[in-house]
């Protein structure tokens, strides 16, 4: 080989020596779940946010992923060390091992990833390591808040939201007080009395941060937190037992009382029953005795009017015969007037016959002394009679009793020989007495 030809081979190998230098260390990669701190040999420190290949230029590269998920169990092929739980007591002093899942983001921004990349030395571990220390500090925080019994029971989402709200804040501001287990009761039967904590408020109801989160400094943000998985200690167990079966005899007593309030308002509705059967019966009664006795009303009314109607129609009559009785004794007594001025007038005509009869004696001479003494015998007897009966007392009212068409005589007839005795001078004026043909009407409303 000449030189010619060792000189070209020299100039091959170099170029092959820097063609194999630079490509170790003038180019590198960076992912696009991952973020990247470039520092070049002069001290220059960059961040690498795009994905792709880019000269390097002997830079010292440090990749970080843009989000990180943290296991803190007791599962050995899931955490980092056998154990990751963490320990927790509650204000009644049951203990539990707590399991978390916790999944942060690195930082955003280029100077709080430098500050980042400063703090952890280049391993995100290390940055794990720091997310689970603040987080044992906020499970152990929240711990007190409630007793094993109510986490067991009710509050467990209410326990993980306080530790992850306590995770991205801060640890919250807490002061101690007492505390009534209502669940748990001493030897006497009495609610158990414990020193808890709670969480200080402002007026708005937002709570005190008693220390800022560290997360927030390194810029560390949490997108998921769980608790996945809470195992209570052996006592708190036995704690959760005996409650068990005292809830459970308070459930079968509370189905024995469920039970008996049935049967009681089943016997209490079969009595409602029965009233509302025999108060319906009742009021059926109570209807027929009411239309019965509306109708004994409407029928004693109706009864009561046809009377009314009856004795009206009965005084109508009788105030009508009444009437008819009046006019026909009115009449009789103008008729007995009428007769008994007849019968004067023709008493007159008799007197005046039988002394112009004497006259014409007295002047024809042809009466004898026996006559005379006859006619003056006469004359003498009628003024003596006359006179006889002028001075008698006699009755000032004349009652007249005998029915029509009877044996006692007529109306008429009486009214006549009335009048006769009138004139006579028998009575001293004929007046006539009409009670006979009175009648008393009862009226409906005189009863």
């Amino acid at each position: 080989m000449n030189f010619k030809e060792k000189f070209m081979a020299g100039i091959v190998a170099v170029a092959v020596v820097a063609v194999i230098f630079l490509f170790i260390g003038g180019f590198a990669k960076n992912n696009d779940q991952n973020w990247q701190v470039v520092q070049y040999p002069n001290g220059t420190v960059t961040i690498r946010d795009k994905a792709g290949w880019y000269p390097r230029w002997f830079a010292t590269v440090t990749t970080y992923p843009r989000y990180y998920d943290g296991i803190y169990n007791a599962v050995k092929d899931e955490g980092k060390k056998s154990d990751e739980s963490i320990r927790v007591t509650f204000n009644d002093g049951g203990f539990a091992q707590v399991d978390t899942f916790v999944r942060f983001s690195t930082p955003i921004d280029p100077e709080k990833r430098k500050e980042f990349h400063r703090q952890f030395s280049g391993r995100i571990e290390n940055a794990s390591y720091s997310v689970k220390a603040h987080m044992i500090n906020c499970v152990k925080a929240t711990g007190p808040l409630m007793s094993s019994s109510e986490n067991q029971t009710a509050r467990k989402a209410e326990f993980a939201a306080i530790i992850e709200s306590q995770l991205s804040n801060g640890l919250y501001s807490m002061r101690q007080v007492e505390k009534e287990l209502r669940d748990q009761f001493d030897e006497n039967g009495k609610s158990v009395t414990v020193m808890a904590t709670e969480i200080i408020k402002d007026n708005k109801g937002i709570p005190s941060i008693a220390k800022a989160s560290p997360l927030e400094v390194y810029g560390i943000g949490i997108l998921q937190f769980s608790v996945t998985e809470i195992e209570y200690d052996t006592e708190t167990r036995k704690q959760f037992a005996t409650k068990k079966e005292s809830f459970q005899l308070a459930e079968k007593m509370k189905a024995q009382k469920a039970e008996m309030v049935a049967e009681r308002l089943k016997i209490e509705e079969e009595g409602k029953k029965d009233k509302a059967q025999a108060e319906a019966i009742a009021n059926v009664a109570k209807a027929k005795a009411v239309i019965a006795a509306k109708l004994k009303a409407e029928v004693a009314l109706q009864t009561k009017i046809e009377a009314e109607t009856r004795a009206e129609q009965l005084l109508s009559v009788a105030e009508i015969t009444k009437k008819e009785k009046l006019t026909l004794a009115n009449m009789g007594l103008e008729v007995a007037e009428i007769e008994a001025k007849q019968a004067a007038a023709q008493k007159e005509a008799m007197i005046a016959k039988a002394e112009g009869r004497k006259e014409a004696i007295e002047l024809s001479g042809d009466i004898t002394e026996l006559e005379q003494a006859m006619i003056d015998a006469s004359v003498d007897k009628a003024r003596a009679v006359a006179e006889a009966l002028a001075g008698m007392e006699v009755p000032k009212t004349l009652i007249i009793g005998g029915q029509e068409g009877g044996s006692g005589g007529g109306l008429m007839e009486h009214l006549i020989n009335m009048k006769l005795m009138t004139d006579a001078g028998l009575l001293k004026k004929m007046e006539a007495d009409t009670t006979g043909v009175e009648r008393e009407i009862v009226r409906p409303s005189d009863k």
